[in-house]
C-alpha cells in the first residue's frame, strides 16, 4: 500500500511540473501575441478585386440564390415556403460547396468538427480565400481539438486576407495545435471542459442558403480518400429557416469558448515571424486537375441540371435547432430546448415506422426506456437500423460498446438492425468515381497502417466504405438530418445541431436512400443465433449477465451473429419462421482479417462497458 501512496505522488509531481511548463510557456508566448495587432495586421492582404461592384462581389449566378429570392419573398409566418436539397454522393455534396461558394454575394459562415490540409480541405480554403479577395465577408469556427496542423500552416490561413476571419473553438491552454502532452494535461486538470467540443456543421451563404448535415472537411467525406470514404449526408436549406442557423452562427462568434486564431499562443507566435515579410505565405494550393470533374460544372447556373440526385424539393415547415456553445446542462437553461431534446420530441411521435442510420449506436438507458415505452404502447412500430460492422467502422471503441448490447437491442427494443459491409454491391451508386479510387491506390489486403488507426484490417486491398450519415425518418413524413448521432457522447458532451423537414416527398427519398443502403448486397442482417440443442438457454442467460458486466463482455457464445442472404431467396425478417432457411450465418465479424481470439481481445481493449458516456 505504502508502494502504491508513492507511485501516486510521484504522478502527481510529474503532472504538476508538466503544468508549470506549459504555464511558463503560455505566459512567455502571450507577452509576444501582445505584439500582433500593430505588427501583423500590416502583412494582412487587403487587395479587393470587385471593389466596382459591391452589390453582387462578381459572384456567379445561381438557380440556389434565385430559389432563396422566391422563398423568403412568399413566406409568411403561417406559410413559410424552403427548398431543400439532399446531398447523399460526397462528389455532389463538393460541388454544392464549391458552387455556392463562388456564388456568394456578401458572406459565408462555416462551423465544422474537422478541417484538414488535404486535397479537399486545400481546395474549399483556396475557394474561400478567392471569395475574400472578391469583397466576401467570411468567418470559420473549427473545433480546435481535432486540429493537428502546424501552427505555421494556422498562421497562414489566419493572415491570408482581411476578409477571412478564423476562429477556434474551446482551445486547450490558448493553443491552436492539440498535442498529447497539452490533451492528457488538459484532461487531468478539466476533464468536462477538454471534451466539451463543437461537432456542429454548417456552412451558411448570404443568411439565404445553408447546408446542414454530418460532413467535415477533409477528403473520406467527399470521396477522394484511396482507402477509406464515407457514406454521409446533408441537406441544403433555402428560405426563411437559415435566419435562425445564421443567428445561432452568431451565437457562437460572440461567445467566450470561440477564439481568434491570431489570439492562440502557437498561431500568433508564428504569425509575428510571418509579417517580417512584405507578403506572409499562404497555404499551400490545391491541385485542381483531380478535381476536373466538377471544377468547370460549379460555375454553372444549375449544377443539379447534370447531378439529378441534387434538384430541389418544394416544401413548407423546417425547423432548426442546435445546441448552446458550450453545451449547457439542463439545470443552466432557461426556456430553451436543445438538438436532443427537439429530436426526442420528433422521434416519440411515430406512429408507424423509425428509420434510422447513425454511424455509432450506443443508445443511452434513457432512450432505451423511452424506446420500451414506445414499443408497449405501439407493438407493430417498425423500427429499422442502418449502421457500421466491425469491417466499415472507423471507430471500433465505439463499436465494442454497440456490440455488447445488441441483445438489448434485438430482444427488447426490436430493432430490425443492419450492418453496412466494407465493400457493398452499390460502391459505384454511392461513389461514381469509385474505379477512379482504385486506380489512384487502394490499401493492400490486411493493411491496418492507415492513418485511421481505429480501422480494423479486412480482406480486401480496396478502397472501402463507412456510415456517417445521421438521418431519422418519422413514418415516411419528417426527416431529420444534422450532425448528433446516437451516442451518449452527442446527448451529454458536444454540440450538436439538426434540421427537421416536414415534407413528404423528402423524407421518403431519405428513407429510400436508407432502405438501398439495408439491402442485402450492401449490408449483413444482425439477428438472433440459432440456439445450439441444450446448452442453449443456459447460453443466453449466462450471455445477458456478461452484457452487463461494466468492463468486458467475456463470454463467448454471443446472442447474435451477421446474416447474409442465401442466393436465390427472397429477403425476410428475422421474426420470420423460415429466416434460418434464407439466410446463412456468416459470423459476427465477416470480412475482418483477424483470428476470433485477436478481434475479441481488441474489443476488451476498447475500454469495455463504462465508457459509453464518453463515446
Amino acid at each position: 500500500m505504502y508502494r502504491m501512496i508513492e507511485k501516486f505522488h510521484k504522478r502527481k509531481q510529474i503532472f504538476f511540473l508538466v503544468f508549470l511548463v506549459i504555464i511558463v510557456g503560455c505566459m512567455r508566448d502571450t507577452q509576444r501575441i501582445m505584439q500582433i495587432d500593430e505588427t501583423v495586421l500590416k502583412y494582412i492582404d487587403t487587395e479587393i478585386r470587385c471593389a466596382g461592384f459591391p452589390e453582387d462581389t462578381c459572384a456567379i449566378a445561381s438557380e440556389f440564390h434565385d430559389l432563396a429570392t422566391q422563398a423568403f419573398d412568399n413566406s409568411t409566418p403561417e406559410n413559410p415556403q424552403h427548398f431543400v436539397s439532399l446531398l447523399d454522393i460526397g462528389q455532389d455534396a463538393l460541388l454544392a460547396r464549391i458552387h455556392l461558394i463562388r456564388s456568394a454575394r456578401k458572406s459565408i459562415d462555416i462551423q465544422t468538427f474537422i478541417w484538414k490540409s488535404d486535397e479537399v480541405g486545400r481546395l474549399i480554403f483556396s475557394e474561400l480565400l478567392q471569395a475574400a479577395r472578391r469583397g466576401v465577408k467570411v468567418r470559420l469556427i473549427v473545433d480546435q481539438f481535432s486540429v493537428a496542423e502546424d501552427p505555421k500552416l494556422l498562421a497562414q490561413a489566419a493572415t491570408a486576407h482581411v476578409n477571412l476571419d478564423l476562429r477556434f473553438y474551446n482551445p486547450t491552454f490558448s493553443r491552436g495545435k492539440s498535442t498529447p502532452l497539452t490533451v492528457s494535461t488538459g484532461a487531468l486538470l478539466g476533464f468536462r471542459k477538454i471534451n466539451q467540443r463543437m461537432h456542429n456543421k454548417v456552412f451558411i451563404v448570404d443568411d439565404r442558403i445553408a447546408i446542414i448535415g454530418g460532413r467535415n472537411i477533409e477528403n473520406k467525406y467527399y470521396d477522394y480518400d484511396t482507402q477509406y470514404n464515407f457514406k454521409d449526408r446533408d441537406a441544403i436549406i433555402i428560405g426563411p429557416a437559415v435566419t435562425k442557423i445564421s443567428d445561432f452562427f452568431q451565437l457562437y462568434w460572440n461567445d467566450d469558448v470561440v477564439v481568434k486564431a491570431l489570439s492562440l499562443v502557437d498561431v500568433g507566435a508564428e504569425a509575428l515571424r510571418l509579417s517580417k515579410n512584405d507578403n506572409p505565405l499562404v497555404p499551400e494550393k490545391p491541385d485542381v486537375s483531380l478535381f476536373s470533374d466538377i471544377y468547370s460544372l460549379a460555375n454553372e447556373y444549375s449544377i443539379c441540371t447534370k447531378r439529378p440526385a441534387c434538384r430541389p424539393h418544394q416544401v413548407g415547415r423546417v425547423q432548426y435547432t442546435s445546441d448552446l456553445p458550450g453545451k449547457p446542462s439542463s439545470a443552466e437553461r432557461e426556456n430553451y430546448t436543445d438538438a436532443t431534446s427537439t429530436m426526442r420530441d420528433v422521434f416519440k411521435s411515430a406512429q408507424d415506422s423509425l428509420t434510422i442510420q447513425t454511424p455509432y449506436l450506443v443508445i443511452s438507458r434513457t432512450g432505451t426506456r423511452e424506446i420500451k415505452k414506445m414499443i408497449r404502447q405501439n407493438p407493430d412500430l417498425r423500427l429499422t437500423i442502418s449502421t457500421n460492422s466491425l469491417a466499415s467502422t472507423d471507430a471500433f471503441m465505439v463499436y465494442a460498446i454497440s456490440f455488447k448490447k445488441k441483445r438489448t437491442y434485438l430482444k427488447k427494443l426490436k430493432f430490425n438492425l443492419y450492418e453496412l459491409k466494407p465493400y457493398p454491391g452499390d460502391a459505384r451508386k454511392f461513389i461514381p468515381r469509385y474505379d477512379k479510387l482504385m486506380t489512384d491506390g487502394s490499401p493492400t489486403v490486411g493493411d491496418d497502417s492507415s492513418e485511421d488507426t481505429d480501422l480494423m484490417p479486412t480482406v480486401k486491398g480496396m478502397p472501402r466504405f463507412g456510415i456517417h450519415a445521421k438521418s431519422i425518418v418519422v413514418d415516411s413524413k419528417i426527416a431529420i438530418i444534422g450532425s448528433h448521432n446516437l451516442d451518449p457522447r452527442s446527448i451529454a458532451m458536444s454540440t450538436e445541431c439538426v434540421v427537421i423537414i416536414w415534407d413528404n416527398g423528402v423524407a421518403r427519398t431519405v428513407e429510400q436512400n436508407i432502405l438501398r443502403d439495408t439491402e442485402p448486397r450492401n449490408s449483413w442482417i444482425i439477428a438472433k443465433r440459432q440456439k445450439v440443442p441444450l446448452i442453449g438457454r443456459f447460453s443466453e442467460t449466462v450471455g445477458s449477465v456478461s452484457e452487463m458486466m461494466p468492463v468486458a463482455d467475456v463470454w463467448p457464445f454471443h446472442y447474435s451473429s451477421s446474416f447474409q442472404l442465401k442466393e436465390g431467396m427472397e429477403p425476410l425478417p428475422p421474426s420470420h419462421p423460415d429466416f434460418y432457411k434464407h439466410y446463412g450465418d456468416v459470423g459476427q465479424f465477416p470480412e475482418v482479417n483477424l483470428s476470433l481470439k485477436a478481434i475479441q481481445t481488441r474489443l476488451i481493449k476498447g475500454l469495455g462497458g463504462f465508457t459509453a458516456p464518453l463515446m
